[in-house]
């Protein structure tokens, strides 16, 4: 595991608030030589985006205006629960076209290549759709004076480190999603383990779930298992994030 990521998790831990998070996750990318990040996270229910959307930064209202204009708005979830909920949300300035191969695991969103029409260089942005629909966009913005090759340089060597931090961030912000997409636990199972994390022993979750000590056991175990069985980067960085394993 990079070391950057590792140190996101144990900052994580730490954070109070998914401001909190935000700000510790935004130094370490800052580290990379990514001079601003932005994030959001919508969940979408079907057509609709609901309620409980963590959003941090404030959305650009004249990229929003750009965007309504040339009839994207249909095509980006975060822009239309703007333009629907009206809440600030953020969006980048400009997207900037890098080469697909350099970062083969996020796809970049529609009007990525707008970037030379705006001005604005050394920006690219990407988003996260889980199968539960949450949709997490983030952007990366380099220092506007660095040369268009050099930036483009950077960000093809760095966006790897830079993508497993926002996958580690991402996975705090939006926890119970990951454990049901990535290690199939049952909601009972996340809570088990929840209460397990906060402290509780078996006996006291069993009578808050009003089920056996011996039904709460194997529910630990049959969780921890998973938890442990996922040897991918990032899904151990996410099951750390909880401190379960």
């Amino acid at each position: 595991m990079d070391l950057l990521t590792e140190r996101l998790i144990t900052e994580l831990t730490d954070a109070n608030d998914n401001q909190a998070a935000f700000r510790r996750f935004s130094e370490l990318m800052g580290e990379l030589g990514f001079e601003q990040i932005l994030y959001a996270l919508v969940r979408q229910n079907n057509e609709d985006f609901v309620d409980d959307a963590i959003i941090l930064d404030t959305f650009d209202r004249e990229w929003m205006s750009f965007y309504m204009k040339h009839d994207l708005i249909r095509k980006d979830p975060v822009a239309w629960h703007v333009a629907n909920n009206k809440d600030p949300v953020f969006f980048p300035d400009i997207y900037r076209k890098v080469d697909q191969s350099a970062v083969p695991d996020l796809a970049f969103k529609e009007g990525a290549n707008l970037s030379r029409d705006w001005g604005v260089k050394n920006a690219v942005s990407a988003q996260i759709t889980a199968q539960d629909h949450t949709t997490a966009t983030f952007t990366l913005l380099m220092p506007s004076d660095l040369p268009e090759q050099e930036a483009e340089d950077h960000l093809k060597r760095e966006y790897g480190r830079a993508a497993s931090l926002f996958e580690t961030f991402h996975a705090y912000c939006d926890q119970a999603a990951i454990a049901q997409d990535h290690f199939a636990l049952t909601p009972r199972e996340i809570e088990v383990l929840k209460w397990l994390s906060d402290g509780l022993v078996a006996k006291q979750i069993a009578h808050k779930t009003a089920t056996s000590v011996f039904t709460v056991q194997k529910q630990i175990t049959s969780a921890r298992r998973r938890l442990r069985a996922a040897t991918a980067t990032q899904a151990v960085a996410k099951a750390l994030i909880w401190r379960l394993i």
